[in-house]
């Protein structure tokens, strides 16, 4: 269900013609929405007017922004793999993970914890953070560091784990340009991000339009299909 409550918000945008955020540019929208798209990451899949995708591994329930938390691990691994194997966009040629144009999406509920809203807002100080600048310093307070030093743990055995060896600083960045980390309240009725997709979709003329979405969520799942 959770699953397809995400499907639902990112559909949400795309009806609503919402520009999806993520850094992504003002004229960018979501063109279409996909369940088990094939993708590494593929709970959700969201394709993007710009050519490019967010890809999203959905989990509810987080309880601890951990290293040793499996279900953190099993989140980073998918992301990790599509940036070092690239993205198969059309069955022909694979095109490496682009910072500007894609993002690789965690996206947890409301009912984890909250030290991943920070990591949320830590990903988003890297998204343009200076070159120049060593990536600690993209952490701003003692929650920030800590959040990031989870974060950098989980990545560095992710990514030795499919490569080899590490990430040089340049992979590494770059992976964090393109990571973001958000936790949606998207429980029905009382849920202020389900509020925020219901507001995208004022204009519908059927009954609870956001139920709706989650319900061709669901459909998207089974069938494996955007």
């Amino acid at each position: 269900m959770f699953q397809a409550e995400v499907f639902a918000w990112w559909a949400a945008h795309a009806v609503g013609g919402t520009a999806p955020g993520l850094g992504l540019g003002p004229a960018v929208r979501v063109d279409a929405v996909g369940c088990e798209t094939g993708f590494p990451v593929d709970d959700v899949g969201v394709s993007l007017t710009s050519g490019g995708f967010i890809l999203v591994q959905a989990k509810s329930g987080m309880r601890r922004l951990d290293p040793r938390a499996a279900d953190l691990r099993s989140a980073v691994d998918q992301l990790v793999s599509a940036m070092i194997n690239g993205l198969d966009v059309n069955g022909i040629a694979i095109r490496p993970v682009d910072d500007v144009r894609d993002r690789l999406v965690i996206v947890t509920s409301h009912d984890s914890s909250q030290a991943f809203d920070v990591l949320g807002r830590v990903c988003g100080h890297l998204r343009d953070y200076p070159r120049s600048m060593p990536v600690h310093g993209a952490a701003r307070n003692e929650g920030e560091r800590r959040a990031l030093k989870t974060l950098l743990d989980v990545v560095e055995s992710a990514w030795t784990a499919v490569a080899g060896s590490g990430p040089t600083d340049g992979e590494l960045r770059r992976f964090l340009r393109v990571l973001e980390v958000c936790r949606l309240d998207l429980e029905r009725d009382t849920g202020a991000d389900r509020t925020r997709g219901g507001a995208m979709l004022d204009r519908a003329t059927v009954p609870q339009p956001f139920a709706v979405l989650v319900g061709i969520g669901l459909e998207a799942a089974r069938t494996r299909t955007w």
